[in-house]
């Protein structure tokens, strides 16, 4: 059997999401050797409305001006209850609609610019303690380092090897289907164009 090779850095991050991917970021952008684990290859679906708030935007330290992808700011919203229909404005921007497969690769890969190394495509099997560090296991290598940071949403080995997820925690079921329909056609189909519709669903205690 060949001996697994240790790998010695500053930070693990376990989860290449946008938690993950500024984390690496920041810790890259000061000097520290941070390594990225994702399960997943990117860029990938990840179900969300994708709403980004200016105030997220400032913490990322991204102007939503100069984003290269997918973005539509709104500054107002409608809800539909029971047949009626409920408007909420704003005097501003109130937030800023994303596709999450564009938006988490795009903040991946300005991590990986500024020096974090990310291996997609990597299961984490175990995450324990050694000594004074933190050691993360994969099928062919483990990371060692004085942190770890656990950025893996819901199945997040790192919560789960430290038993901070209740084995009675609730999981949300959604179903996302995205079109591309072009901005033309889209004005035809919709009465409220441009302004994000959310239709509350009391049968399946969610909402569209």
């Amino acid at each position: 059997m060949s001996e697994i090779h240790t790998q010695n850095c500053d930070a693990i991050i376990v989860g290449g999401g946008p938690a993950g991917s500024t984390a690496a970021w920041r810790l890259a952008r000061g000097g520290a050797r941070v390594v990225v684990l994702d399960a997943a290859h990117f860029p990938r679906v990840k179900l969300c409305a994708g709403w980004v708030t200016p105030t997220v935007w400032r913490t990322l330290e991204l102007e939503p001006a100069s984003y290269p992808l997918t973005i539509q700011p709104f500054s107002e919203a409608t809800l539909e209850l029971g047949g009626e229909v409920h408007k909420t404005r704003w005097a501003s921007t109130a937030s800023y609609g994303i596709i999450r497969r564009e938006f988490d690769d795009h903040l991946l890969r300005r991590a990986e610019a500024a020096g974090a190394e990310v291996y997609e495509g990597v299961r984490v099997q175990a995450v324990q303690r050694d000594g004074d560090a933190m050691c993360v296991s994969t099928s062919d290598k483990s990371y060692r380092a004085p942190m770890v940071i656990g950025a893996g949403g819901h199945h997040c080995p790192v919560s789960r090897a430290f038993g901070e997820v209740s084995a009675e925690e609730t999981v949300v079921v959604t179903r996302e289907s995205e079109t591309d329909l072009g901005a033309k056609r889209l004005r035809g189909l919709t009465m409220r164009h441009g302004t994000p519709e959310l239709f509350a669903e009391p049968d399946f205690r969610g909402y569209g």
